[in-house]
């Protein structure tokens, strides 16, 4: 079975949380398991900033997420930071960071 472990990135503004994403590092890929953002703090650059963090973080390895297809604000911020479709199950997508940019 493959070893995982589950970490969290967060972003801060005084001292508040308003942005967190939750990941499995797993052997041979890194998951996305969730990316949240306080409402008030959308549209601001706090999810690619997470995103990036966590680019930067996997180096060289594939960065994974599934994601509602009806979900069009998520599928935009993913396509817009380098993620691209790579199947579908069910009513999820499955998209990988293949073009994503390290900052």
């Amino acid at each position: 079975k493959e070893k995982q472990k589950a970490e969290f990135v967060s972003s801060f503004k005084n001292e508040e949380r308003i942005g967190l994403l939750i990941l499995q590092e797993k052997e041979l890929q890194t998951e996305i398991e969730h990316l949240c953002v306080l409402p008030t703090e959308r549209r601001k650059g706090v999810a690619e900033k997470l995103l990036r963090a966590v680019s930067n973080k996997s180096k060289s390895k594939p960065i994974t997420l599934d994601v509602y297809e009806n979900n069009s604000k998520a599928l935009n911020l993913y396509k817009k930071s380098g993620f691209v479709e790579e199947e579908q199950k069910g009513t999820y997508l499955i998209m990988n960071g293949k073009n994503m940019v390290s900052a």
